[in-house]
């Protein structure tokens, strides 16, 4: 019969432990074919493993979900923080004074600094600050010595980083001139430390004293008093003067 020929020996399969059960090779015994018994023998599979591997699985996945919630968790108590110190930074900031604050307001300006407006600041500003890049500053008594250079001829100058900004040291060394404010005051308007400031007012009149002159010309003191009315050249303390 044509079915004889196309049914082939049913197998029995190997027990394959602990893996797949696959047709890799043929059986060691098989029965024959009987039209009255059917297939004699039937395949036989081992199924353990695929039982055992889905447990593995279902506990590995169980466990890596915990974990999910663990970081979950700690991601948003960093998030609640990392909120919580932006609002305090926020709120410092609000409290530091800064030039930002003041630049927009003409009369600020003029209270502040004695310049009429933000413009005529930045435009003295811009004339001192390619060598107020390059300060060296102030490190104490003996930098007073004649040898001490105020600034480098090459490079930016070498300090750290610092927190004000150039534009922001020359405002604070304006308002200290303007009104005599105490060091302490200031310091704490401008959220440094009072040692720092000190650093920074004295390279700045050290500095100033020096540039300014090229841009407002004074006039020695032996010309001021020559060109005093006759009324006060006969001042008996002239002397002063010279």
């Amino acid at each position: 019969m044509a079915m004889d020929n196309d049914v082939s020996q049913s197998c029995h399969y190997k027990d394959l432990p602990n893996t797949v059960a696959t047709q890799t090779e043929w059986p060691t015994h098989c029965n024959e074919y009987s039209s009255k018994e059917g297939i004699a023998c039937s395949t036989e599979y081992n199924y353990s493993f695929f039982v055992d591997g889905f447990q593995d699985q279902e506990r590995h996945t169980d466990s890596l979900k915990k974990q999910i919630e663990k970081l979950t968790l700690k991601m948003q108590i960093a998030s609640q923080n990392i909120a919580d110190l932006q609002e305090q930074i926020e709120y410092y900031e609000g409290k530091r004074f800064t030039l930002d604050k003041t630049k927009d307001d003409n009369d600020a300006i003029s209270f502040y600094t004695g310049f009429q407006n933000y413009g005529m600041f930045n435009s003295v500003f811009n004339y001192l600050e390619v060598k107020a890049s390059r300060l060296q500053y102030w490190r104490g008594q003996s930098d007073t010595n004649s040898d001490f250079k105020q600034y480098q001829t090459r490079g930016k100058r070498p300090e750290p980083k610092r927190k004000l900004t150039l534009e922001e040291e020359f405002f604070m060394v304006l308002m200290r001139l303007k009104f005599g404010l105490f060091v302490r005051d200031l310091s704490e308007k401008f959220d440094i430390s009072v040692g720092q400031f000190s650093k920074i007012f004295t390279t700045w009149i050290n500095f100033l004293t020096a540039e300014l002159p090229l841009l407002f010309p004074f006039p020695s003191q032996d010309k001021i008093f020559t060109n005093m009315p006759e009324s006060f050249q006969h001042v008996s303390d002239h002397q002063n003067y010279n």
